[in-house]
């Protein structure tokens, strides 16, 4: 996905691990919008979700993932969860909905 959303006005770290999670929310590298996928966690979402969100409430959180359907969608977003992406994940969507979100995080 960094390669997708790479551009000169967007900086992208990308997080390997939780150590590099636990930086981002400790403000050692920015933590504006955190796309994960849930089939990777090795916890539960929503206690994910919920943690991050209590240490960086502002943070938007995108779920891609290849199996939801509507009502675990709608249970992601009641967590904090700003959008959930199916995959495949169409790259021009995914490349609209974080510019707009930049434009949103600059105001």
């Amino acid at each position: 996905l960094a390669k997708l959303l790479q551009a000169d006005d967007l900086r992208i770290h990308c997080m390997h691990d939780n150590f590099d999670l636990r930086a981002a929310m400790n403000g050692e590298t920015p933590l504006d919008i955190l796309i994960v996928e849930t089939l990777a966690l090795s916890e539960d979402p929503q206690e994910f979700i919920t943690h991050i969100l209590s240490k960086k409430a502002d943070a938007k959180i995108i779920v891609v993932t290849a199996y939801a359907d509507d009502e675990e969608i709608e249970e992601l977003k009641g967590f904090g969860v700003y959008d959930v992406l199916t995959k495949p994940i169409k790259p021009l969507v995914i490349r609209k909905m974080i510019r707009e979100l930049v434009a949103q995080i600059m105001q």
